[in-house]
C-alpha cells in the first residue's frame, strides 16, 4: 500500500525529469512557478526531491524589496536557472514573488468590481429618486 503523498511526490518529479534534458527540466519547474501551477506543498515536496537527486545548485543571489516586485521582476526571475539559480531558497523566493503578484491582481481585481457595484447602485439610487 502506497502512503497518500508518496506516489503523488515521484510523479511530480517523473512530470519533470523523464525523458527531458536537466535544462529543460528547470525551465518547465521554472516555468509552472510561473504561472502558478506549482506552488505550496507541491513545490515544496519538489524540492526535497530535487535536493535528494542533487539537482538543486547553491549559488547566492539578491533579493529585491518587495515594493520593487512586477510581472518583469518575476520574469526575469524565471529566467535565472539559466544562469545556475536553482536552489531550495531560489525556488521558494520566486514562488513568493509570484504569489504576492497573483494576490495583488486578484485584490485589484475585486477593488475594480466593488468600484463598479457602488457607482451602478449610486446610478440606480439616484435614478428612482
Amino acid at each position: 500500500m502506497i502512503k497518500y503523498g508518496v506516489k503523488n511526490m515521484y510523479s511530480l518529479y517523473d512530470k519533470y525529469f523523464s525523458n527531458t534534458n536537466l535544462s529543460s527540466a528547470k525551465g518547465k519547474i521554472m516555468y509552472d512557478i510561473k504561472n502558478r501551477m506549482l506552488y505550496g506543498n507541491e513545490l515544496l515536496t519538489l524540492i526535497d526531491e530535487l535536493e535528494k537527486n542533487n539537482i538543486l545548485e547553491e549559488k547566492p543571489f539578491s533579493r529585491e524589496p518587495q515594493k520593487q516586485w512586477s510581472d518583469k521582476y518575476a520574469r526575469f526571475l524565471a529566467s535565472g536557472f539559466a544562469s545556475g539559480y536553482f536552489s531550495r531558497n531560489y525556488l521558494q523566493y520566486f514562488s513568493e514573488v509570484v504569489d504576492y503578484l497573483y494576490h495583488k491582481k486578484k485584490r485589484k481585481k475585486i477593488l475594480i468590481y466593488c468600484v463598479i457595484a457602488g457607482l451602478i447602485i449610486t446610478s440606480l439610487i439616484i435614478a428612482f429618486y
